[in-house]
């Protein structure tokens, strides 16, 4: 039988907490309806998105946060580890992906967990038990669905709102997904993104963030890199046009295929 409340470590002292580090101990576990507490999407200032919330698991839990497209085929897009922290605390951040920023709007997110001793640590599992057993078996999808009881793990899917864009990352997105013509044959474009990271690798350059200023209604988007030394390559964006222009030698070469 399942006790009303588990150690979950959230405390210092280590004190029992219940189900909702928020609730009182006296709250039984049986009226939580999802092992997935809360969760949101917020959009940070280099255009990623950071899925992030709470989750009724102990401290130390290793999960993946994984995005799919929309549609009905859901086709995988990013996958991100990460870990349950204090007060069951969790955030996961989506970069650019596949030649493009994480898009506004309804995005079907997973929250998966196992819990076996090639996923967990031994201090997760002595509390959520070896495949979650310690767990409500409701709460959990099932690694056999005839013999619930024998345990299963976390797969939640969740349909999360992501923010618009600002446009300053338009304009940077706008930058990167610009085409330009391969240098060598003439017949055959590649997208200025794969063409800056084939060049910082072949020549060993570390790329940095991108930022993005309006002047005189185009936008100047820079990328900080460092090779020897500190460099800045700049691109110029009509955003009307979608006409993208190198603006230094940096940014030339950089931008050469």
């Amino acid at each position: 039988m399942l006790s009303a409340c588990l150690d979950f470590g959230w405390k210092e002292n280590k004190e029992t907490v219940a189900a909702n580090p928020q609730d009182s101990q006296s709250q039984s576990y049986e009226k939580v309806m999802s092992l997935v507490s809360s969760a949101t999407a917020g959009r940070s200032e280099d255009c990623s998105v950071t899925v992030s919330g709470l989750l009724l698991l102990p401290r130390g839990t290793n999960i993946s946060v994984k995005r799919y497209s929309g549609g009905s085929d859901r086709k995988l897009i990013d996958s991100v580890d990460a870990r349950v922290g204090a007060d069951g605390k969790f955030s996961a951040v989506f970069p650019w992906k596949d030649g493009m920023y994480p898009a506004f709007g309804v995005n079907r997110v997973a929250i998966n967990a196992d819990f076996n001793y090639s996923s967990q640590s031994e201090t997760v599992l002595s509390v959520v038990g070896n495949h979650g057993r310690n767990l409500p078996h409701r709460l959990l999808k099932p690694d056999d669905a005839e013999f619930p009881s024998e345990g299963g793990r976390l797969h939640e899917l969740l349909d999360l709102k992501f923010p618009k864009m600002s446009s300053a990352c338009r304009a940077i997105e706008g930058v990167r997904q610009s085409e330009i013509t391969y240098r060598s044959t003439a017949q055959g474009t590649i997208q200025l993104d794969a063409a800056i990271n084939k060049n910082a690798d072949l020549f060993r350059i570390k790329l940095g963030k991108w930022t993005a200023v309006q002047q005189g209604g185009k936008w100047v988007v820079t990328l900080d890199a460092h090779d020897i030394e500190d460099k800045k390559a700049t691109w110029e964006f009509e955003e009307a046009t979608k006409k993208v222009k190198y603006l230094d030698p940096f940014s030339k070469f950089l931008s050469a295929y």
